[in-house]
C-alpha cells in the first residue's frame, strides 16, 4: 500500500480533535511551560492541524518525511518527546471514538492505527536525527582535543572508543551495523593491562561496555525495522552509557583519570553524574563556546528549599524520597544531549547544550512544577511537598564570562537571590 485509502474522511473530524488537543495543552500546566503564552499554543495547535489534513491526501513516504520534519521541529523547542506523543495519542483516541461511532470499518480502523503508529515512528526520527546531529558536532571537538593530548595510554584508550562511536553514528546513517562497532571490546584491553587502575574500576567499565554491546545489538534490530519508537530510548542510553566511558580529555594524566573514574560512575540515589564530571563538562563546554562564537550553553543550579527542616521533620529516609525523586524527574526533563548531576546533598546542577538561558528557564520551571506537584507520602496521614530555589546564567557571546570560576560565580549570585527571596524562585 502506497497510500492510505480511507483517511480522508477525518478531515471532518480534525476541528475539534485539535481543539481538545489545545484545551488539554491548556490545562496541562507542565506541559504550557514551553510556550510563551496561550496564544503561542494556539498557533501550534493549528499548524499541526493543517499538517495533519495535509497528509491525508500524501502517498507514505511524503507522510514519513513531512513527520521526521515535524520531530525536528519540536526536538529544536524542546519539547519531550513523550509529551508531544501523549498529544498524538489524545488525537487518535478521539477519531477512532468518532469513527466507532457511526457504521465503523474494519478497514478504516485499521488505517487510523497504522497511520498514527507511522506518525509517531516519524517524530521518533527526526529527534534521533537531531541528537545524532549534536552528538557528532560533540564529538568532533571531543576529538580535536583529544589528538592535542601529550599523554599516551589515555589518548589510545578514547581514540579507540572514539573511532567505535564514529562508526555507530555512520551505521545508523546507512541503517546497517558495520564491522568496526564490535570492535568496544579492543578498548577494554587498555584498560586490564594498565597495572595502575584497579581491578573495581576494570570490572565497572567492562560491565558498563557488555551493556552497550548489547543495547547496540537491540537498537539495530529495531533500526532494521525502522521502528523508531523503540531506536530513540534505545540511542538515548546507549549514549548515555558511552558518555561514562569518554571522559578523560587532553589534560589528564593517567593519576588523575583513574581518581575521575570513581567521579565518573552514577549517583545510586538520583542516577545522575556526580560532581567530579560537571567540572569535566562545564570545562570542555567552556573551552568549545570560547572557540565557537555561535554556540552557547546554559548552566542550571538547584538547592531544595528547607531541605534540613524535611530531614529533621520526616526523617532523612524522606529525605532521600526526595532526592530521589527530583533526581527522576531532572532526567525525564532533559535530552540525552544534555547532562544532570547530583552535586552534594540537596544540590544538583543540569548543563544544556546549545541552549540559551530563556530555554533553561522553560525546563527549570517545568522541573520546579513537577517537584511541586508531587505529593510526598510520609505516613497514612501525612504528606509534605517541596520546592526548589534555581539559579540560571548562560555562556555565549552576549552573555559572556572569562572564566569557569566567574561562570559559577555567576550562578551561584543567582541562586542566593532565589534563596534570600523566601525559596520557590528562579532568578537569572
Amino acid at each position: 500500500m502506497s497510500h492510505f485509502e480511507y483517511l480522508q474522511a477525518l478531515e471532518k473530524y480534525s476541528h475539534d480533535a485539535f481543539g481538545i488537543f489545545y484545551e488539554k495543552l491548556l490545562k496541562e500546566i507542565q506541559l504550557s511551560t514551553f510556550f510563551k503564552d496561550d496564544e503561542q499554543i494556539k498557533q501550534l495547535v493549528h499548524r499541526l492541524k493543517i499538517n495533519f489534513i495535509a497528509t491525508l491526501s500524501m502517498d507514505i513516504d511524503a507522510i514519513k518525511e513531512n513527520y521526521t520534519q515535524l520531530g525536528t521541529l519540536h526536538y529544536d523547542l524542546r519539547i519531550p518527546y513523550i509529551e508531544l506523543i501523549k498529544g498524538t495519542d489524545i488525537i487518535e483516541e478521539y477519531f477512532l471514538l468518532q469513527t466507532q461511532q457511526g457504521n465503523p470499518s474494519t478497514k478504516m480502523m485499521r488505517e487510523i492505527f497504522a497511520y498514527f503508529k507511522l506518525s509517531k515512528s516519524s517524530i521518533a526520527k527526526g529527534y534521533l536525527d537531531r541528537i545524532i546531529q549534536e552528538d557528532k558536532r560533540e564529538l568532533q571537538s571531543f576529538l580535536e582535543q583529544v589528538e592535542q593530548s601529550s599523554t599516551y595510554l589515555p589518548k589510545q584508550i578514547l581514540l579507540t572508543k572514539i573511532e567505535w562511536l564514529q562508526s555507530l553514528i555512520v551505521s545508523i546513517e546507512h541503517k546497517r551495523p558495520s564491522d568496526e562497532w564490535h570492535n568496544i571490546q579492543t578498548s577494554q584491553k587498555w584498560l586490564s593491562d594498565s597495572a595502575l587502575i584497579s581491578s573495581s574500576k576494570i570490572n565497572f567499565f567492562k560491565d558498563l561496555e557488555d551493556r552497550i554491546l548489547i543495547n547496540a545489538k537491540n537498537f539495530f534490530y529495531f533500526l532494521k525495522k525502522e521502528e523508531y519508537e523503540e531506536v530513540l530510548p534505545l540511542y538515548s542510553s546507549l549514549i548515555s552509557s558511552y558518555k561514562l566511558i569518554l571522559m578523560v580529555n587532553n589534560s589528564m594524566n593517567l593519576e588523575y583519570s583513574s581518581q575521575t573514574m570513581v567521579g565518573m560512575e552514577l549517583d545510586p540515589l538520583t542516577q545522575l553524574y556526580k560532581k567530579d564530571f560537571c567540572d569535566e563538562i562545564l570545562y570542555k563546554e567552556f573551552e568549545f563556546q570560547k572557540r565557537e562564537s555561535d554556540y552557547n550553553f546554559s548552566l542550571i543550579y538547584f538547592d531544595i528549599d528547607n531541605f534540613k527542616s524535611i530531614n529533621n521533620h520526616y526523617g532523612h529516609y524522606s529525605g532521600d524520597k526526595v532526592i530521589e525523586k527530583l533526581g527522576e524527574i531532572i532526567g525525564n526533563n532533559i535530552r540525552s544531549s544534555d547532562y544532570g548531576f547530583r552535586l552534594n546533598g540537596d544540590h544538583f546542577a543540569i548543563i544544556l547544550k546549545n541552549a540559551k538561558r530563556y530555554i533553561a528557564r522553560k525546563i527549570a520551571k517545568k522541573i520546579a512544577l513537577d517537584v511541586g506537584n508531587y505529593s510526598f507520602i510520609f505516613n497514612k496521614e501525612t504528606i509534605f511537598y517541596v520546592t526548589l530555589s534555581i539559579g540560571i546564567t548562560e555562556q555565549s557571546h552576549v552573555f559572556h564570562h572569562e572564566t569557569t570560576d566567574s561562570l559559577r560565580e555567576a550562578l551561584k549570585q543567582n541562586l542566593h537571590r532565589a534563596k534570600t527571596m523566601g525559596g520557590n524562585q528562579i532568578c537569572i
